[in-house]
């Protein structure tokens, strides 16, 4: 089991207090969301454990080790994260952008298998992007472009995933679609945490959700104890109304 585990983070950046705090941890075998209005933190928690945001006071330990005394290339093995914006796009088709997803398990100077080339033509297939893989990148729309980033994370096959957002763009089909992928990766023994705004998708389809609120982690554990009426009208700021299913409806204050 691969675990990773953070105790005390906190985030300071132009006297912003962006993590305050933070201690949580996610492992394999578990599909948790990270959730929380606009400004909570979640963006900047995950890109302070990925290494996009240095500065940052606590400990983020990689099954027991503190993570920045792993290797660059062990880390990359081991967490693999999708980003919500991707900047910088130069024109590689879709197929080669997933293809680097494999890099982590790649030795110096060595190109892909077969066996590389068969995983990508497979996960092509499961986000349903095989119809422009070979297109560029640039020129793909953003629900397109979104699955090829989300190939490219589950092409990496890491124990851990840590996806910020990745449905914003997509569909309805596609955004049930991604979470299914989600849930059999879980499955199959990986863990992922997926940064989500709509609480009813969050609330049916993840085993653990993580609310956070101005840099905080106000609440852990299950959906039916996270979302309480109470703290959603204190976080959100709308009504959270359950029906007799078991569902929810949200409305303003």
């Amino acid at each position: 089991m691969t675990t990773l585990s953070i105790q005390n983070l906190s985030l300071t950046i132009d006297r912003n207090r962006l993590l305050d705090d933070v201690s949580l941890s996610i492992g394999t075998g578990e599909l948790v969301g990270l959730i929380g209005p606009n400004g909570a933190g979640k963006s900047s928690l995950l890109r302070a454990i990925t290494g996009n945001l240095q500065g940052w006071e606590g400990a983020i330990d990689l099954d027991g080790q503190p993570l920045d005394a792993v290797s660059r290339q062990d880390r990359a093995k081991a967490i693999a994260y999708l980003p919500q914006t991707h900047e910088g796009l130069w024109p590689i088709s879709g197929r080669r952008l997933v293809m680097l997803g494999r890099l982590p398990h790649l030795g110096p100077f060595s190109g892909a298998t077969d066996q590389d080339h068969a995983l990508v033509e497979q996960i092509l297939r499961d986000v349903d992007a095989l119809a422009f893989a070979d297109r560029p990148v640039t020129h793909l729309s953003g629900g397109e472009l979104a699955r090829i980033w989300l190939a490219r994370a589950l092409a990496v096959q890491a124990p851990l995933l840590l996806a910020d957002e990745p449905i914003a763009a997509l569909d309805p089909a596609h955004q049930l679609a991604t979470m299914s992928l989600f849930h059999n990766a879980v499955k199959q023994g990986q863990g992922v945490m997926v940064v989500l705004h709509d609480l009813g998708l969050a609330a049916r389809l993840c085993d653990r959700l993580v609310l956070m609120d101005r840099g905080k982690v106000v609440a852990d554990g299950t959906p039916q104890n996270v979302l309480t009426a109470d703290r959603v009208a204190a976080v959100y700021k709308v009504r959270l109304i359950r029906d007799g299913s078991g569902g929810f409806s949200l409305l303003p204050l």
